[in-house]
Protein backbone atom coordinates (compact mmCIF):
# COMPACT_ATOMS: atom_id res chain seq x y z
CA UNK A 1 0.00 0.00 0.00
CA UNK A 2 2.79 2.43 0.93
CA UNK A 3 4.72 1.56 -2.23
CA UNK A 4 1.64 2.19 -4.36
CA UNK A 5 1.06 5.56 -2.67
CA UNK A 6 4.74 6.48 -3.17
CA UNK A 7 4.52 5.49 -6.84
CA UNK A 8 1.39 7.62 -7.32
CA UNK A 9 3.14 10.56 -5.64
CA UNK A 10 6.20 10.14 -7.89
CA UNK A 11 3.95 9.90 -10.95
CA UNK A 12 2.08 13.06 -9.92
CA UNK A 13 5.34 14.95 -9.36
CA UNK A 14 6.68 13.81 -12.73
CA UNK A 15 3.47 14.93 -14.46
CA UNK A 16 3.59 18.32 -12.73
CA UNK A 17 7.23 18.76 -13.72
CA UNK A 18 6.44 17.77 -17.30
CA UNK A 19 3.52 20.22 -17.40
CA UNK A 20 5.67 23.06 -16.04
CA UNK A 21 8.56 22.31 -18.39
CA UNK A 22 6.35 22.09 -21.46
CA UNK A 23 4.57 25.35 -20.65
CA UNK A 24 7.82 27.23 -20.05
CA UNK A 25 10.63 26.10 -22.35
CA UNK A 26 13.18 28.28 -20.60
CA UNK A 27 12.37 26.42 -17.39
CA UNK A 28 13.33 23.22 -19.22
CA UNK A 29 16.66 24.80 -20.10
CA UNK A 30 17.23 25.87 -16.50
CA UNK A 31 16.30 22.42 -15.22
CA UNK A 32 18.71 20.77 -17.64
CA UNK A 33 21.55 23.17 -16.82
CA UNK A 34 21.10 22.57 -13.10
CA UNK A 35 21.52 18.85 -13.63
CA UNK A 36 24.20 19.05 -16.35
CA UNK A 37 26.20 22.27 -15.77
CA UNK A 38 29.36 20.82 -17.31
CA UNK A 39 27.56 20.39 -20.64
CA UNK A 40 26.85 24.10 -21.12
CA UNK A 41 29.00 26.00 -23.56
CA UNK A 42 28.19 28.82 -25.99
CA UNK A 43 27.12 26.39 -28.74
CA UNK A 44 24.83 24.58 -26.33
CA UNK A 45 23.22 27.82 -25.19
CA UNK A 46 22.68 28.98 -28.77
CA UNK A 47 21.21 25.62 -29.79
CA UNK A 48 18.89 25.59 -26.80
CA UNK A 49 17.81 29.17 -27.48
CA UNK A 50 16.88 28.13 -31.02
CA UNK A 51 15.04 25.09 -29.66
CA UNK A 52 13.19 27.31 -27.19
CA UNK A 53 12.08 29.61 -30.02
CA UNK A 54 10.87 26.63 -32.05
CA UNK A 55 9.00 25.12 -29.11
CA UNK A 56 7.24 28.38 -28.29
CA UNK A 57 6.20 28.74 -31.92
CA UNK A 58 4.01 25.65 -31.45
CA UNK A 59 2.69 26.55 -28.00
CA UNK A 60 -0.21 28.98 -28.41
CA UNK A 61 -0.32 29.80 -24.70
CA UNK A 62 3.27 31.08 -24.93
CA UNK A 63 2.96 32.99 -28.19
CA UNK A 64 3.92 36.19 -26.39
CA UNK A 65 7.32 34.68 -25.67
CA UNK A 66 8.01 35.22 -29.37
CA UNK A 67 6.98 38.86 -28.99
CA UNK A 68 9.42 39.17 -26.10
CA UNK A 69 12.20 37.72 -28.27
CA UNK A 70 11.40 40.20 -31.05
CA UNK A 71 11.41 43.10 -28.60
CA UNK A 72 14.72 41.97 -27.15
CA UNK A 73 16.25 41.76 -30.63
CA UNK A 74 14.87 45.16 -31.52
CA UNK A 75 15.95 46.86 -28.29
CA UNK A 76 19.45 45.42 -27.95
CA UNK A 77 21.05 47.90 -30.36
CA UNK A 78 19.00 50.97 -29.47
CA UNK A 79 20.77 53.85 -27.81
CA UNK A 80 19.54 55.04 -24.41
CA UNK A 81 17.23 57.84 -25.64
CA UNK A 82 15.56 55.53 -28.17
CA UNK A 83 15.16 52.80 -25.56
CA UNK A 84 13.68 55.30 -23.09
CA UNK A 85 11.26 56.50 -25.76
CA UNK A 86 10.20 52.93 -26.53
CA UNK A 87 9.60 52.14 -22.86
CA UNK A 88 7.56 55.31 -22.40
CA UNK A 89 5.51 54.53 -25.52
CA UNK A 90 4.74 51.03 -24.26
CA UNK A 91 3.92 52.38 -20.80
CA UNK A 92 1.43 54.82 -22.35
CA UNK A 93 -0.22 51.92 -24.19
CA UNK A 94 -0.50 49.97 -20.92
CA UNK A 95 -2.09 52.99 -19.28
CA UNK A 96 -4.49 53.48 -22.18
CA UNK A 97 -5.73 49.92 -21.61
CA UNK A 98 -6.31 50.57 -17.89
CA UNK A 99 -3.11 48.94 -16.64
CA UNK A 100 -1.20 51.81 -14.99
CA UNK A 101 0.46 49.42 -12.52
CA UNK A 102 1.97 47.51 -15.45
CA UNK A 103 3.14 50.79 -16.95
CA UNK A 104 4.87 51.68 -13.69
CA UNK A 105 6.42 48.23 -13.45
CA UNK A 106 7.70 48.47 -17.02
CA UNK A 107 9.28 51.81 -16.31
CA UNK A 108 10.94 50.49 -13.16
CA UNK A 109 12.43 47.37 -14.72
CA UNK A 110 13.54 49.11 -17.91
CA UNK A 111 15.75 51.64 -16.18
Amino acid sequence: MLTEQTNRQCQYQAEELHRALSMTPTLALAYWLIHQPQAADQNTIEALSQLTREITTYAPHTAWVQVAHLLQTFVQDLDTPARTNLVESLAQIFTRYDQPQLADHLRSIAT
